[in-house]
């Protein structure tokens, strides 16, 4: 989530936040910009229509509605998003795929399933969160000179925390500065 500095409505599409779970045999549609079976970095996002498998107390578990539709490699955080009366809503954000038929896994990976994690009883904490005074954008750069990423984040009005990334993915415990 991130605060936009400045936002006009006509230039950035939005999309509103389920009020309700999805639940078993329900059905949505998949966005993501991840591998294809034929391309490594695809110019432009993909959809696909997913129906709900079932759900537990945070996790739906979802599946193409044909063997060629799949959640893939680079599509995690893409949404699951379902049609109501006032247009679509997002009901969820990919967690986790099996990749099968993801251009570069193995041809004996034949699961296209995923995971995806709930968004419909988010809407109070985003509310907090965006109403915040203090609130800003995580930023990313080298801080501390090593020419690996690291992540700078809010931790509260007066505080922030660094993380000092290894070059792997991976960070370190946060360092709490003040601005």
């Amino acid at each position: 989530m991130a605060r936009l500095a400045t936002y006009t409505p006509a230039s950035i599409p939005t999309v509103n936040l389920a009020g309700t779970p999805m639940t078993a045999g329900d059905e949505a549609t998949f966005a993501g910009t991840g591998r294809t079976k034929t391309e490594w970095v695809p110019d432009e996002p993909h959809t696909a229509p997913f129906k709900i498998d079932g759900t537990d107390a945070t996790t739906p578990a979802i599946s193409g509605k044909t063997t060629a539709d799949s959640v893939r490699r680079g599509d995690t955080g893409g949404p699951p998003l379902r049609e109501a009366d006032n247009g679509p809503e997002l009901v969820g954000l990919a967690t986790r795929s099996w990749q099968g038929g993801c251009l570069g896994t193995p041809e004996t990976e034949t699961r296209t399933n995923a995971e995806a994690v709930r968004t419909d009883d988010l809407g109070e904490w985003i509310s907090s969160i965006a109403n915040r005074a203090w609130t800003r954008q995580i930023a990313a750069g080298d801080f501390s000179g090593d020419g690996k990423a690291d992540l700078l984040a809010p931790r509260n009005a007066d505080t922030f925390c660094t993380y000092t990334g290894n070059g792997t993915g991976n960070f370190a415990a946060p360092v709490i500065t003040q601005p």
